[in-house]
């Protein structure tokens, strides 16, 4: 695939790929992962931007982990990141209240995926937010403040603290106040 394609199209191809590797029609795999066909055509075609936790559905149905909708095969022992390289922006805009940039894409081993996170602001947002997924996070707020859910408590998180829970459970972040929230993320494969 072009290096310029955005990620949700790489990841819309990618999990075309497995799907059809898997031998299920879109209704199937819609339906098992519990979502519209028209959603699953749509994540497919890179059209619309998704939370982890909808791609890690989608990868429980198929027998494979969100990391291997990414997962690349150049072999490689380091990868350098500088700040001016263009990152991929995993969603482009802030359906789900956060966007992100994946860190470290082109780095083969998933066990550990890096995000640049970005809570932002919306007042008139009051959902709780609910994710869950098969990952583990750790959470290191850069700047700004966050509201954290996780299960039935509500953390205040400030420059500095951080915070480590299993995905499994309901979890999310809200920017608190008015300005953005920026933090790194780090999703850990329980694998």
């Amino acid at each position: 695939m072009p290096e310029d394609e955005s990620i949700e199209i790489r990841i819309g191809h990618r999990i075309r790929e497995m799907r059809k590797a898997a031998g299920l029609t879109q209704q199937q795999l819609a339906e098992a992962s519990g979502l519209s066909k028209a959603t699953l055509s749509k994540i497919e075609l890179g059209q619309i931007s998704s939370p982890i936790s909808t791609f890690s559905r989608i990868a429980k149905c198929l027998n494979l982990t969100f990391e291997d909708f990414i997962r690349t095969s150049e072999p490689m022992s380091y990868l350098l990141i500088r700040k001016d390289d263009p990152r991929p922006l995993a969603s482009q805009k802030a359906p789900y209240g956060y966007r992100f940039e994946l860190l470290g894409e082109r780095w083969p081993n998933k066990n550990i995926v890096p995000y640049m996170i970005t809570y932002d602001p919306d007042p008139r947002n009051k959902t709780r937010p609910n994710f869950k997924h098969e990952m583990d996070e750790f959470i290191y707020v850069l700047e700004g403040s966050l509201d954290y859910y996780y299960e039935n408590e509500i953390f205040f998180l400030e420059p500095g603290d951080c915070i480590f829970i299993d995905g499994s459970r309901t979890h999310g972040g809200r920017a608190h106040g008015d300005t953005p929230c920026r933090a790194l993320l780090f999703a850990i494969s329980k694998k």
